[in-house]
């Protein structure tokens, strides 16, 4: 006989609740209890009981369960609060890890964009433990598009907001044709912008990709094109004033904490990646510049000593 109070009962209901939202099948469920030290009968019970559907060999109350099989199961210690409290945490990392990539990929699909924005904002770890790394590039980058169209707008709202004066006064200047016009140009400098953006991040997730692989990161491509499309949804608070410099610094642990997930090594390590990667960047860079500079000053040279030698004539 084993038995548990309602405190117990009653958090392990909320936790089960959590595992059907994420998706997770009866089994996984049943078969996480049993691999978190809750004896078999027990899991296979409860699982029974909050499906509604008949277990196949015990037939117990709602806060016991009788073991009818003592000589081959051995009696499981009591359960107190505090062990409940470790064993949901660690039962949702355990069953999220054991989660195939076609079994995180189903899932995903149940989570909807603010349930997205609000795991990668207030639990990381976790949405990168449940990310699939593969699935197409369409729904991340998407997911990014919908980012940074707030964010532009965000921007335009607490821009419009801060300077209201003087826009006001701007807009006032401009006939209603030239607002009109203004607006068309706006718009399509807007969804140019985005454009750019979501070029970008394709570029920027393969560069990345290419150091990590220098420093044998595991991940792959389009896994580290995921973890920046969705690194996304920290900009939306960064368009908020006073708290943008914060938030950016935040993101950049939010990135280390996926690029680290996915390529499996240590945030030290990820760190250092990233340090030579904007290094090496850098030098490129400069590189590039240096040469534009030359081909430019050289072209004026060339210019001018033309001019000059120009003939008069009287």
């Amino acid at each position: 006989m084993e038995q548990y109070d309602d405190e117990t009962l009653k958090q392990l209901d909320s936790w089960f609740l959590e595992q059907k939202e994420k998706g997770f099948t009866i089994e996984q469920i049943k078969q996480s209890m049993i691999e978190n030290g809750y004896d078999a009968k027990f899991s296979e019970q409860f699982v029974a009981k909050k499906t509604g559907v008949e277990p196949t060999t015990v037939d117990v109350s709602n806060n016991q369960i009788n073991d009818d099989d003592n000589s081959s199961q051995t009696a499981k210690t009591t359960t107190t609060e505090s062990k409940t409290n470790e064993w949901q945490t660690k039962t949702s990392e355990t069953t999220t890890e054991t989660l195939s990539e076609a079994q995180k990929q189903e899932n995903f699909k149940n989570y909807s964009y603010f349930n997205k924005v609000k795991l990668i904002i207030t639990k990381p770890k976790q949405f990168f433990d449940e990310m699939p790394q593969e699935g197409g590039y369409k729904e991340p980058l998407l997911f990014a598009t919908i980012n940074y169209f707030l964010i532009i707008m965000l921007t335009i709202g607490f821009g419009f907001l801060t300077y209201k004066e003087q826009i006001t006064e701007f807009i006032n200047a401009f006939e209603t044709s030239m607002i009109n016009t203004y607006a068309i140009i706006s718009g399509l400098i807007i969804v140019g912008w985005i454009l750019y953006i979501i070029f970008n991040i394709i570029i920027s997730g393969t560069i990345t990709q290419i150091f990590f692989k220098l420093f044998k990161g595991k991940g792959s491509r389009q896994a580290t094109i995921r973890v920046i499309s969705y690194l996304s949804a920290i900009g939306i608070l960064a368009t908020v004033p006073v708290i943008g410099s914060i938030i950016g610094l935040y993101a950049v642990y939010v990135a280390l904490i996926g690029y680290s997930k996915i390529h499996e090594v240590s945030i030290a390590k990820a760190i250092g990646v990233l340090i030579v990667q904007i290094i090496v960047i850098l030098i490129i860079f400069i590189i590039i510049m240096v040469i534009i500079a030359y081909i430019a000053y050289d072209w004026i040279q060339n210019s001018m000593n033309a001019f000059m030698n120009v003939p008069s004539y009287p």
